[in-house]
């Protein structure tokens, strides 16, 4: 539920379907920083935001599991402010455009198991090996998120699998090595809890907050989802002054070369 005013990020954001959905609901007004690591989705991520108009978006080329805030961090300079304190208040001339995001979506890349019923070829890429090895990689990039998401902010984290090993066992890492909580959210859809545990694997009894969306039980693909609260409590007006906010977005987005960021 991203608000008009707050600096989002989506991390792995190609093609492009929910980043620009996310600028919707945030009506084109603050920050939103569309990452993808592949160079060439990135181009249809770009394609769609120009064709719908989306004004907010910054589209940066980065590992999401070592992303970096630091082109955003030096954007907002204001005329004759050089050498101004760099951890001033975020919305004072000459200080940084911003240095925490206040929401993060990881739909991470997965073994797509959930995809095999409108696309039975996704079964062919499919192997253990691979589940093993995606959820390392997802792992590094939740933990990423919540880092670059601020004390109060929300991290939410999907796949379209239904591996255990993709799902829990990386909210239970999570939940192991950084500072957050899973928070209970309401869906229109049929879902099951989390599971907390798979194949001799015990995972946290938090993971039970997340959302399990079977295809027998909503005529749909396969999907997991859960919401996570960054450090302290919930924060009901997540992001700075909109306002603020807008004016460090109009900075970043003339500084980073027509809202593109290299990696």
């Amino acid at each position: 539920d991203p608000r008009p005013g707050e600096r989002v990020w989506d991390a792995c954001a190609a093609p492009g379907s929910k980043t620009t959905q996310l600028a919707a609901l945030m009506d084109d007004r603050g920050v939103l920083v569309g990452n993808d690591n592949n160079l060439g989705r990135l181009s249809a991520l770009r394609s769609n935001a120009e064709r719908l108009g989306v004004t907010n978006l910054v589209v940066t080329n980065q590992d999401a599991r070592n992303f970096s805030l630091k082109p955003f961090g030096s954007a907002l300079v204001a005329e004759g402010t050089e050498g101004s304190d760099a951890t001033a208040d975020p919305s004072a001339p000459g200080s940084p455009a911003f240095d925490a995001f206040d929401r993060a979506l990881v739909d991470a890349p997965c073994s797509c198991e959930g995809t095999i019923r409108k696309n039975p070829d996704a079964f062919d890429d499919w192997s253990l090996g691979h589940v093993e090895s995606v959820a390392g990689v997802q792992k590094g990039i939740l933990r990423r998120a919540i880092q670059a998401t601020r004390p109060g902010g929300v991290v939410v984290y999907s796949t379209c699998t239904f591996a255990p090993e993709e799902n829990e066992a990386v909210l239970d890492h999570a939940l192991e090595t950084e500072d957050c909580r899973i928070v209970p959210f309401d869906t229109d859809l049929e879902t099951v809890p989390g599971v907390t545990e798979w194949e001799g694997d015990e995972y946290d009894s938090r993971v039970t907050e997340a959302h399990r969306v079977y295809p027998h039980l909503n005529d749909t693909g396969g999907f997991f989802c859960a919401k996570l609260v960054v450090g302290g409590e919930s924060d009901a007006t997540v992001g700075a002054a909109e306002s603020a906010t807008d004016e460090s977005g109009d900075a970043v987005r003339e500084s980073t070369a027509d809202g593109e960021v290299a990696s």
